[in-house]
């Protein structure tokens, strides 16, 4: 299985005035391991899932995880729970 490179482009990041020692990003889909999340499985549709409750193979998770931290340069982060509802 052929993976996208997770890249700048597939990170925002903020612009506000808070201490220098808080970072904070927003990821898109793109640039992950995971194909059925996002995509339905297309071929060569990689997505950035960095959540376990969608039934997501722990190991590709795992993996985005660590692609996020190696592109951002931090240590560790701390990963916040979205909840999709009306």
């Amino acid at each position: 299985m052929t993976t996208a490179a997770l890249e700048s482009k597939h990170l925002l990041w903020p612009e506000w005035r808070v201490s220098p020692r808080v970072k904070a990003f927003v990821t898109t889909r793109e640039g992950g391991r995971e194909h059925r999340a996002f995509y339905g499985g297309a071929p060569g549709a990689d997505g950035l899932n960095l959540g376990l409750s969608t039934g997501d193979d722990p190991e590709a998770v795992a993996e985005n995880h660590c692609r996020v931290l190696a592109i951002t340069g931090l240590p560790e982060a701390a990963w916040l729970s979205q909840i999709h509802s009306a």
